[in-house]
């Protein structure tokens, strides 16, 4: 009876230590399968948003080209007796950008949804690496311009000049599916709309935004 209560003690101390190890593998499984795929989600982010840049700078640069701004059309310069300033046309140039913004999203959904695709090996963040390894695939679904505003500048250019550059600030969110997951991001973009260089005495006094 001994000899048997031994041998059924150590069969349970057996299973318990068999149980312990199972769940610790399967936990370590757990956590090995998470963290991979975060770095394969992380990974994917880096290369639509790469195609997102590529996707609005074509859409921005195209409707830049067939709708351009003059500086004299949204800045105004004026001099008086005693003091020079400058003002910057808000309602007109927030008209021209809330045109503008429209234009983009229609552009970029002709180019959307698109397929974004690299190599394993590029989770290494190594250009020997970045062609190695199985392709995986995703997709930018959409993509559309959420926020925007405008920035006025001003920069010496040299001796006895400045430069006055007025800048489209953009924010777009990108919709993506990769690994039956959807989630979103944010890449902000900076445009240039006009500007102007000052010879000579700046305007002292700056009325705009």
């Amino acid at each position: 009876m001994r000899l048997y209560g031994y041998k059924k003690r150590r069969r349970q101390k057996v299973a318990l230590l068999l149980a312990f190890l199972i769940s610790g593998l399967i936990i370590f499984a757990i956590i090995i399968s998470n963290w991979l795929e975060n770095m394969l989600i992380n990974a994917f982010e880096d290369k639509a948003k790469l195609k997102i840049v590529e996707i609005t700078n074509i859409s921005v640069l195209q409707i830049l080209q067939d709708q351009k701004v003059n500086y004299d059309d949204i800045v105004k310069f004026e001099k008086s007796k005693d003091t020079s300033f400058i003002k910057i046309d808000t309602i007109s140039l927030n008209k021209i950008i809330s045109n503008w913004v429209l234009m983009i999203n229609k552009r970029i959904n002709k180019l959307t949804p698109v397929e974004v695709e690299f190599k394993l090996g590029y989770l290494f963040k190594n250009i020997f690496l970045n062609q190695f390894g199985p392709t995986l695939k995703g997709n930018v679904l959409y993509v559309s311009a959420v926020s925007y505003d405008w920035q006025s500048e001003f920069k010496s250019a040299g001796i006895n000049q400045t430069v006055h550059r007025v800048y489209l600030n953009l924010n777009f969110e990108g919709h993506m599916l990769f690994l039956k997951k959807k989630g979103t991001f944010k890449v902000p973009q900076r445009v240039l709309i006009a500007e102007n260089v000052y010879i000579g005495e700046v305007p002292k006094v700056y009325i705009g935004k």
